[in-house]
């Protein structure tokens, strides 16, 4: 494990984003842990975080505190099934890995190379994840290049691609 040392749960503090998937995998994997956001269940985060050894919360954590917290983290615990979900990019833009659900919007952004999905958001299946994960982890460079597919430049040449193949 590399980096930090932590793993990062980040987004906003509602049920759907999961972020007691990634208090759950850090305390079986005895690892610390960082979930920042904010939101209204940041009460539910913190009493879960407090039972969690090596937890800690962020709320409302700055662009900079942001991209320091994605820098500095071993990987990114990705729990929340969402039609797209930018975290795993923005995580990946960073140089850090990603363990998501192999659903929704991680199907297109967490690719083999730079991460790893597991099957469903049970716990033993997110800690095997993480676990094939720090086996063999990504280089930083490969994630940013991997990220840099989500790009408003990659987005711009495919509409335009897209446009001189369908518009005459």
């Amino acid at each position: 494990m590399e980096n930090g040392g932590y793993l990062l749960s980040i987004g906003r503090f509602v049920g759907y984003k999961r972020h007691d998937i990634a208090l759950d995998v850090a305390g079986a994997l005895g690892l610390p842990v960082v979930v920042a956001g904010r939101g209204p269940l940041e009460r539910e985060i913190r009493v879960h975080a407090e039972r969690t050894p090596g937890a800690s919360v962020v709320v409302s954590p700055t662009d900079e505190e942001v991209r320091w917290l994605y820098r500095s983290a071993a990987a990114t615990i990705f729990g929340a099934l969402e039609d797209f979900g930018i975290v795993p990019v923005e995580s990946l833009a960073a140089g850090t890995p990603v363990v998501a659900l192999d659903d929704g919007g991680a199907l297109d952004t967490v690719a083999p190379h730079v991460g790893v999905r597991a099957p469903s958001q049970a716990v033993d299946m997110m800690v095997a994840a993480t676990e094939k994960l720090f086996a063999d982890a990504p280089t930083p460079e490969a994630c940013q290049e991997w990220a840099g597919r989500f790009s408003a430049e990659a987005f711009d040449q495919q509409i335009l691609r897209w446009a001189a193949q369908y518009v005459s």
